[in-house]
Order: C-alpha cells, then structure tokens, then sequence
C-alpha cells in the first residue's frame, strides 16, 4: 500500500476509535445487548429465565453468538475490543486496496480515488469506533467473498464456515442461504456445486438454531429481532407514511398494550399477525413503500451516526421518520448548515458509489465470476429486505464490496 495512503487511513481510523472512546460514544442501546449477552455466554451455570419476563424471554434469542463471542475474545475490554476492530478495519482497508490495485490500469489514479473513496465510506470508520456487529459482518462478507475463487477443500470449508457465520452476527442473513442459492441456479454458473452444498450447511445450522430457541421461547424464530422490527419499524413507518409519526406511534402503542397480558409465544404471534395483515391489505401500496425505503438506504449520509458518534443536538425528527411522514425538508432546516453541507456530501457520493458498482455488474454480466454472483447477491440481499429500516449502518457492510466494485468500474473503462 502507498505509505501516504497507509498513513492516512491509519491516522483515521485510530481518530474516530480514540475519539468515540474518549467521548464515551462507543455504545448504543444495541452495544448494551450485545455486552449482556457475552456476559451471560461466560456463566457456566445460569439461572433460568423467568418466562413470565417477556423481555428476558426475548433477548434469548434477540441477540446470536457472534459478535458476543467476538467480545469475550477481549474479555470485555473495551480499549482491546476497539484496538482490535481497528486493526480489523485497517486490514480490512489494505485488502481491499491489493486486491483491487492489480485489475486497474491507471495505478496513480487508483491510489489517490481509493484514498477520497474510502476517506468519503464514513460509516465504516464510525462503526469501527463502537461496540457493533458491523464491522465483524462486514469482515465476514469480505473474507468469504475472497475465499470463492480459490479451489482448496481449506478455502471451501473457510467459505462455508463464514458464510455460516453471517446470520449469526445480523439475523437478516439468515434467509440469504436460499437466496443466494436461488441466485446461482439463475445464473446458470457452472462449477457452482459447492454454493449449493454450502448453503445447505449453512441452512442446518440456522434450522437448529431456530428449534432451539423454539425450546427455550417457545417461538419458532431465528431472532426475535424479527417481530420487533416487523412491529417497530415496517408495519410503524408505513402507517407513519399513511398518516403520521404520531397516529403510528397510537397504533403500535394500542398493539403492545393489547398484548402485554399475554405469554411470549401469544404475544409474538400478535405482533407478527398484526403487522402482516394491514400490510398485505394494500401489497402494492406497501411494496413501493418498502422499495422506496431500500433504495433510500442506498444514499443516506448517516446523520443519526454523526449524531450519536459527535454528540450532535437531533433538531427534528430522524430522516428515516421524517421522510416517513412527509416531513423531510422541515427537519434539513433544522440539523444546521454545516452538517447539511457534510451530509450532503456523503449522500452524493454515497450514489455515486452505488451507481458505479451497479455498473460494472451491468457492463460485465456475461462474464461475471462466481465472487461477482456473491457480492451482488449480498448487495442486492440486503437493500430490499431491510426496506424502510434501510439505512447508513445498515449499508456498512456492504461498503468492501461497493469500495471494491465502485474502484474497479471507474478506473478500468475496458473492462
């Protein structure tokens, strides 16, 4: 790698680790869960859950092993944990970066767009300076993606090992076996017998998984992060965008309480049926709606990560909210002119990226490998399930893989 572009990545990452860690920015309400869980991975003998407690009930299976695993690697430290995912992200950072400087032509041109490229992927950095799973999936999604070309039995178990591990660091991969399986039968791509085999694995371990915390819930679900955001977060922002912030905020609130008399499985169900039914009275309604919300995803700068990473005033609503309701433009106005400015930057570049992935999958889609069919299954996985959920962090682990693809397009124009 270019020294100066080391240097310059390295003084990066380590400002917003130290910053984040300084500032006592490094946790979120979801790092608190990810923390309990590791702590409770390291009892020998723990006390059974009060199935009465709906909530202790549902972080059982709210939060996979994973990342909590990952923690207690560390022994919970957080200077080694965030010293760690540093080191990860520099890494990370430098594959990306050999891997990518044999295809181009122009090496010079390469080097300083791969520094602006990867200085302007700011939810990379923000991420690594906290107590997330993104980082680590976003690893995983790399490092399987690498091992696809090569042809050792190693490199396949590899493959399959983290292939298996995704879903049990983000629950949303947990269906991407079958899609990505699907993927490839479309694709017609030959020498593809160890993606279905790996799949098929993977899909095992998450059947076993989803019968064990039907053993111990008594609700057949991978995560219950599941009901949760189909509730929170799907069914509420499609009301939101019907009606208001408000009135859905009434309705989920009117759907919880209904519910909180009820035993776990009974209440889950609810949920579950609730949100389904008023979303498949108007399929196509929602389905743009939903699709909108993707590819919204696709752009957004990260104001909340700023927000929470710079201990930012939120003036207005979220712009995940606000563009729910109609209320997009009166919250611009209220974040600030310097921030808007830095957003709006990143929102561009954000497409911009995006758009140049996209269109070296276009221009290269009678030849595309196996590692191509991966990436653009992952990237194509992710965007439209997350729907009205997509957004910054969610596209964070999808930053290699649009880094990669994004640097290929624009510095080899024949391709």
């Amino acid at each position: 790698m270019n020294k100066w572009v080391n240097l310059i990545l390295i003084c990066t990452i380590a400002f917003f680790s130290i910053y984040s860690y300084q500032n006592n920015t490094y946790t979120t309400a979801d790092s608190k869960e990810y923390i309990a869980k590791a702590r409770q991975l390291g009892i020998d003998n723990p006390t059974p859950v009060d199935l009465n407690d709906k909530q202790a009930v549902r972080n059982i299976s709210k939060r996979p092993f994973a990342y909590p695993y990952f923690l207690r690697l560390f022994k919970l430290d957080i200077i080694t944990i965030l010293i760690a995912q540093a080191l990860l992200c520099y890494l990370l950072l430098k594959d990306i970066y050999k891997t990518t400087y044999h295809k181009v032509a122009d090496k010079r041109r390469f080097i300083i767009l791969f520094l602006i490229f990867s200085l302007l992927s700011v939810n990379l950095f923000i991420y690594t300076g906290k107590v997330m799973s993104e980082l680590l999936l976003a690893v995983l999604l790399w490092y399987s993606f690498k091992q696809i070309e090569k042809q050792s039995f190693f490199s396949k178990a590899l493959f399959t090992i983290l292939f298996t591990l995704l879903a049990f660091t983000k629950p949303v991969f947990f269906l991407f076996p079958i899609y990505f399986a699907l993927i490839v039968f479309i694709s017609k791509y030959r020498k593809a017998k160890w993606m279905y085999i790996a799949s098929v694995i993977a899909l095992l371990f998450y059947i076993s998984h989803i019968q064990t915390n039907y053993s111990k819930t008594g609700v057949k679900e991978f995560s219950s992060i599941q009901s949760v955001n189909l509730l929170g977060y799907n069914y509420k922002y499609w009301e939101a965008n019907k009606t208001s912030t408000e009135a859905a905020e009434l309705k989920v609130d009117s759907v919880i309480d209904y519910t909180k008399s009820m035993s776990y499985p009974d209440e889950v169900n609810n949920w579950n049926r609730h949100a389904k039914e008023e979303i498949l009275n108007a399929p196509m309604s929602y389905g743009l709606f939903h699709l909108k919300g993707s590819f919204r995803g696709i752009v957004d700068p990260g104001r909340y990560d700023f927000a929470q990473t710079f201990s930012l005033q939120q003036n207005g609503d979220s712009f995940l909210a606000a563009s729910s309701d109609g209320k997009l433009m009166q919250t611009i106005k209220k974040i600030g002119f310097p921030l808007v400015i830095i957003l709006g930057i990143l929102l561009v570049f954000n497409g911009l990226r995006f758009v140049l992935a996209i269109d070296y999958f276009r221009l290269n889609y009678k030849k595309l490998r196996m590692q191509d069919i991966y990436a653009l299954a992952a990237l194509s996985y992710v965007i439209l399930l997350s729907g009205p959920l997509n957004a910054s962090r969610f596209m964070m682990p999808l930053a290699p893989f649009l880094l990669y693809y994004s640097l290929l397009r624009i510095n080899k124009r024949s391709l």
